[in-house]
């Protein structure tokens, strides 16, 4: 018998036990697929993934969920993460437009305008380090915005992959 390199030195993997998880009942896999199609809707409407969300926290430790428990974790995790990098993404591109609202109101409060009689010539006279300093912002926070949502439908595109081949979710 030839041997093999050991791939996990130190570590024993035992192949003689079943491998294969029971597969969940029929209902769990409606109840997954109905998570992640609040998710899929929550892309474009927030609130459908808030009800995936409570999905995701009442089922993923259920007893015969087996596999698909790691899809309502992968769910959850997805949900918190992405609210976090877009509350982040959101925050730079308020913080690069507060710059020119400061300036716009600090030129009418100099020239006596009230806010709604500001004009062009009060427009004209904003600081253009805060132009260049509120785009660079805005545009980093609008590229960080996409970035999410493309990790997002990663996220839901993987784990709806995996799903499908009854895997499940890394």
């Amino acid at each position: 018998m030839t041997s093999t390199p050991d791939p996990f030195p130190g570590q024993t993997i035992d192949f003689g036990a079943d491998v294969r998880a029971p597969v969940p009942s029929g209902g769990e896999f409606t109840t997954v697929w109905v998570a992640y199609g609040c998710f899929f809707f929550g892309v474009i409407l927030w609130w459908p993934s808030i009800i995936g969300l409570i999905i995701s926290y009442v089922r993923r430790d259920e007893p015969g969920a087996g596999f698909i428990a790691s899809h309502y974790r992968w769910l959850i995790r997805t949900f918190w993460w992405s609210s976090l990098a877009w509350l982040l993404s959101i925050g730079l591109i308020v913080g690069g437009v507060l710059p020119i609202v400061r300036d716009v109101l600090r030129s009418a409060k100099l020239s006596g305008q009230r806010l709604g009689d500001i004009d062009v010539d009060t427009l004209i006279s904003i600081d253009w380090s805060s132009i260049f300093a509120a785009a660079g912002m805005a545009t980093l926070g609008g590229i960080a915005l996409l970035c999410v949502y493309a990790w997002l439908l990663y996220r839901l595109i993987r784990g709806a992959l995996r799903l499908t081949a009854a895997r499940p979710a890394p």
